[in-house]
């Protein structure tokens, strides 16, 4: 098994950048609006989707293994131009470490064989 380092520059998100009083006095920080940055908004949370892909060369002298860009839903990114696609940004990288090493999968039981004779009533 192997480990992933990832490295997310938030100033490539749109956003700002904001001091706003807290418990203890100002505290600074990023403000991410959540439909500029395509953010998922679930019952348990609100999900950044990001996207880990493999350079079709890596630079000279980097251990980046990706590169990662924000994930656009199907529906948004079907309507963008070429440009627009390509202007996605980059917002950060991965370093994999390590082998990719696979675990060997269990046996398959083989397959029953098919019923031929059928009706018009679902098993379920």
């Amino acid at each position: 098994m192997a480990n992933i380092s990832i490295k997310i520059d938030l100033l490539k998100l749109v956003g700002k950048e904001m001091e706003v009083n807290g418990r203890d006095g100002l505290v600074s920080g990023y403000f991410i609006p959540y439909k500029a940055n395509h953010v998922y908004i679930g019952e348990k949370g609100k999900y950044l989707s990001l996207d880990a892909i493999e350079p079709k060369q890596r630079r000279e002298g980097s251990k980046d293994t990706h590169f990662i860009k924000i994930s656009v839903p199907k529906e948004v990114y079907d309507q963008l131009s070429k440009e627009e696609r390509e202007s996605i940004p980059i917002v950060g990288n991965a370093i994999y470490w390590g082998e990719r090493q696979f675990k060997p999968s269990a046996p398959q039981a083989e397959p029953e064989p098919h019923n031929t004779n059928y009706s018009d009533d679902l098993p379920f």
